[in-house]
């Protein structure tokens, strides 16, 4: 089973081919499709956190699959800025999905 380190080695070695720089994978993810890494493919999930104008966390999921297992989920977390855009500087944990029921309101007529 890939670890939490091989994986981050191995998106650090496709963003340093493909961006030349740190943090530009990150901030493109959520336009592709499926990356293929050296271990396997990543797929962006969902994003979630402040809007484009606010700042404050970040977080992004995305799936992994290795040649011979299973998919798995991790989320990166990150900070937005509103002037300096994002900092994806958090470590990447594996996460599972969790089911949540969600009530909305609307005005009583």
């Amino acid at each position: 089973m890939t670890t939490i380190p091989e994986l981050e080695e191995a998106i650090k070695n496709y963003e340093r081919i493909e961006f030349g720089r740190r943090g530009g994978f990150w901030n493109e993810f959520d336009c592709m499709a499926v990356v293929d890494i050296e271990i396997g493919h990543i797929q962006y999930i969902e994003e979630s956190g402040v809007a484009s104008d606010e700042s404050g966390r970040l977080s992004i999921v995305f799936s992994f699959t290795a040649p011979d297992s299973d998919t798995r989920y991790f989320m990166k977390h990150g900070y937005h800025s509103s002037w300096d855009g994002n900092d994806w500087d958090g470590t990447i944990v594996e996460v599972e999905k969790k089911e949540v029921i969600k009530y909305e309101w609307r005005v009583k007529r």
